[in-house]
């Protein structure tokens, strides 16, 4: 199911450069009801990234795969999306 979608993300031109970020197996889905959102640059997300980034600019390519995963559950819980 995750592959299909991959596959559909790499063929739709509104997506640039999609990177898997991160592949294991997983034994119960963790992020059910989030779907697809841009998240607002407040100063308070702003705060967020940097606690999870790898330097003094947030970029998610220099993230380890445990930081990513911490990060992304926060964001779910306490990120402000743009609506």
């Amino acid at each position: 199911m995750v592959n299909s979608l991959y596959h559909r993300i790499l063929l739709d031109q509104r997506h640039h450069d999609p990177a898997i970020l991160d592949f294991e197996e997983i034994v119960c889905r963790q992020f059910g009801s989030w779907s697809m959102g841009l998240i607002h640059s407040a100063p308070d997300n702003q705060a967020l990234f940097l606690k999870y980034a790898a330097g003094p600019q947030f970029d998610p390519y220099e993230m380890r795969p445990n930081t990513l995963r911490a990060f992304f559950s926060e964001l779910v819980g306490n990120a402000r999306w743009l609506s």
